[in-house]
């Protein structure tokens, strides 16, 4: 009866072991790779500790269960490895990573990049050796420290930037403000065009003085155009005064050309269009061609007075030719008779009628002298 009770308990207690070791299998299979290996770590040896408290009966069940339990470990232990070395493999890489971020053109983008290799770094385990994974680290962030060392001296650099840029428009704004008041008005839209391009050129001054320099530079800049603006504006406008009052010295002069009367007054009114069109001032766009037309009206009536004078000065000369043809006539007629009178002189016999005959003689001499005078006057008029 007791061997009987006593098989019984053994078989109950090899059937609970078993269980108990089939469940520490199951838990077992059921470890995840999470990738922290130190958790798995701690797991697995929890199994085994509970395992080897489990009295063995050296039965092959209990042989064969230890044999899949251990096939597991092992496995686990594999992966382990391979996930030492997997992770040794993801920090080499995120460590190339952070060394490819050392002279980054956008440090603001490489910042993020950084901090976002920093989360990956956190999330890796690690390599299942802690002198090495300490060095890794250290590698990892002596990269990192490289990179803020950088990013520093860009900081350095790109405050100095801001400065020499802030101090370059702070000079362009006083130089605009010293123009803004000027009357050279190309001269000066000129130079605030060069001013603008020196700003574009000058770069970003920071953005606690960028739009507070701008405001000043373009009300500078404002204030030059607005009076430039103006300034032509009130041109145009005199200027279109100034084209109505010539158009009105046009046609004053097209009247006098029209009336074709050649004399001193009119003359001195054409003289006196040209200089009262002198006092007008210009007429914009339009003065050279309402010149031109003034200058047309001008030109006609010269030429007309030319023409005039031309022609009086034929006829004159006309009227002096025939003058001294015949006073040439009266001369020759006046030696004849000189002639006559003095041969005349011979069949006189009285001494009276020989003096009453010079003295005739004396006075013909004298108006055929005055005669020839007369002739050479004309002559010379003639050849001028």
């Amino acid at each position: 009866m007791t061997n009987e009770y006593n098989e019984n308990v053994v078989e109950r207690d090899i059937d609970d072991e078993v269980s108990l070791r089939k469940e520490l299998i199951e838990k077992a299979k059921g470890i995840q790779d999470t990738g922290n290996w130190g958790a798995v770590t701690k797991e697995i040896s929890n199994l085994q500790k509970k395992w080897k408290r489990i009295p063995y009966y050296e039965s092959a069940l209990e042989d064969e269960l230890a044999e899949e339990f251990d096939g597991i470990i092992d496995a686990l232990y594999q992966n382990r490895k391979v996930g030492f070395e997997t992770n040794k493999a993801k920090k080499h890489e995120l460590i190339l990573e952070v060394k490819k971020l050392d002279h980054p053109k956008d440090f603001n983008a490489a910042t993020k990049k950084l901090n976002e290799l920093m989360d990956a770094w956190k999330t890796v385990g690690n390599v299942g050796n802690k002198e090495e994974d300490d060095a890794l680290w250290n590698e990892f962030n002596a990269a990192r420290q490289a990179f803020f060392d950088n990013k520093h001296k860009h900081w350095e650099k790109v405050q100095e930037k801001l400065a020499n840029a802030k101090a370059a428009k702070e000079a362009l704004v006083e130089e605009a403000k010293s123009l803004m008041d000027s009357n050279d008005w190309t001269k000066t839209n000129n130079k605030m065009n060069e001013l603008m391009d020196s700003w574009k050129a000058i770069g970003f001054a920071g953005k606690d003085s960028d739009n507070a320099l701008w405001e000043q530079f373009t009300e500078a800049r404002k204030v030059f155009f607005d009076r430039r603006q103006n300034h032509y504006k009130e041109l145009r406008e005199q200027q279109a005064k100034n084209l109505e009052a010539k158009k009105e010295i046009v046609e004053r002069a097209k009247a006098i050309v029209e009336g074709k009367t050649f004399n001193k007054e009119t003359t001195a009114k054409v003289t006196a269009l040209t200089a009262e069109w002198k006092k007008i001032g210009s007429a914009g766009n339009e003065e050279n061609s309402i010149w031109e037309e003034f200058r047309n009206a001008n030109d006609e009536y010269f030429n007309g007075l030319r023409e005039y004078n031309e022609q009086r000065q034929i006829e004159w000369r006309n009227r002096l030719q025939e003058t001294r043809a015949r006073k040439q006539e009266l001369l020759n007629n006046q030696k004849r008779q000189l002639k006559r009178m003095q041969d005349g002189l011979v069949g006189l016999i009285s001494q009276r009628e020989v003096d009453e005959q010079n003295e005739r003689i004396e006075d013909k001499k004298d108006f055929i002298a005055e005669l020839e005078e007369d002739l050479k006057e004309i002559d010379e008029k003639l050849a001028k």
